[in-house]
């Protein structure tokens, strides 16, 4: 029997041969490995990325510094355990929001600067009209919100009251609704020129029955609905005044009221 030999060039390699790593990628392998750490180590340890600096603008009603210790609380603890919430990198937009939660804030816009700058503008409400409660004024918001108390209103301010509230309002209250709020304005803003006859007060103490008193220079009451067309209700008073002081001079001395609710012709008075 004959036996074929076969060449040593097919026959089997018992083990792989061993591939030698390059010193130069070893390094740069364990550089990579370094890198990785310290941006970890920066990142959850280091003061590099610990806010600093907080910038804040637009605030006119409320101190910069109760801003600040507000944003500060903020940003105490650590998220999930690990991640500081004082960093640049893992601090809550929404727990910033929350913190500067205030009636007198219609919007805050956070942003940041790296390594460690935090940017805040806010936005403060605009007051629309002065609102009286026990002998005290106050500011009110679009929403009929109280967001600020004031020492007195200025001359050219709508100015609202409740006659019958026994309780001092404060801030953040909801003195009037926005839809009342808003039918006063419309009587302020389209208001008729009635000879020297200005509103200087209007009182809601009545408003559950759509009634608005609006009290004048003269001492006489304008009785309007917060139901009925508004514009409707002023060319009844401008037509109806025009009227009675053409035909009867002097009427307005024992005037004591003018009631605008009834009807689109419709006035009454005493």
């Amino acid at each position: 029997m004959k036996f074929r030999k076969f060449s040593n060039s097919l026959q089997k390699k018992p083990f792989p041969e061993r591939i030698k790593i390059q010193p130069r990628r070893r390094f740069f392998g364990f550089s990579i490995i370094i890198i990785l750490l310290a941006i970890v180590y920066a990142s959850l340890f280091s003061s590099f990325f610990s806010i600093k600096h907080i910038n804040i603008s637009g605030n006119k009603l409320l101190s910069e510094e109760q801003l600040k210790e507000k944003i500060l609380s903020a940003l105490v603890g650590r998220k999930w355990y690990i991640l500081p919430e004082n960093s640049i990198l893992f601090f809550e937009v929404d727990k910033i929001r929350t913190a500067l939660d205030n009636p007198k804030i219609q919007n805050v816009e956070i942003s940041y600067d790296y390594p460690n700058y935090l940017n805040i503008e806010i936005t403060e409400k605009i007051s629309t009209a002065a609102w009286q409660s026990q002998g005290r004024w106050f500011e009110l918001d679009q929403d009929g919100m109280i967001i600020n108390e004031i020492a007195r209103p200025s001359q050219d301010q709508l100015q609202i009251t409740n006659r019958n509230s026994v309780q001092l309002d404060k801030v953040g209250d909801t003195a009037i609704s926005r839809g009342e709020l808003e039918v006063i304005q419309t009587i302020e803003a389209n208001f008729p020129k009635l000879n020297e006859v200005n509103i200087i007060l209007y009182n809601i103490e009545n408003i559950k029955e759509y009634k608005i008193i609006a009290e004048t220079s003269e001492n006489f009451n304008l009785i309007f609905s917060s139901h009925v067309d508004v514009m409707t209700q002023l060319k009844k008073l401008k037509l109806f005044f025009d009227t009675k002081d053409r035909e009867e001079p002097g009427w307005r001395k024992t005037l004591e009221y003018v009631d605008l609710r009834f009807g689109n012709t419709r006035v009454y008075y005493k």
